[in-house]
């Protein structure tokens, strides 16, 4: 199996965000204590979740349109026709 270049990014990424998840000075912050490092794992994880789930959605949308236009050609219906009607509306 061929390596990619992104997946040894990856990892590098992966090890600095969890070695400073752990050696970085925390503020004290009332009655916290360590808890305070979830910030360091969470949030981030949090975020790339929500890209992640936006690109999957705008790819699920894109593969649908490619889908039903492909259907459209292959039984000889235009998209000019319903687009039209609708724009008349």
């Amino acid at each position: 199996m061929k390596l990619q270049w992104w997946k040894i990014v990856c990892m590098v990424f992966m090890f600095f965000a969890f070695t400073a998840g752990f050696l970085i000075h925390v503020p004290y912050v009332g009655n916290l204590y360590e808890s305070i490092r979830n910030f360091f794992f969470h949030v981030p994880m949090w975020f790339g979740q929500m890209g992640l789930l936006t690109l999957s959605l705008a790819y699920s949308i894109a593969y649908l349109f490619l889908v039903f236009s492909v259907l459209l050609v292959e039984q000889g219906i235009s998209l000019a026709a319903p687009l039209h009607a609708l724009i008349k509306l």
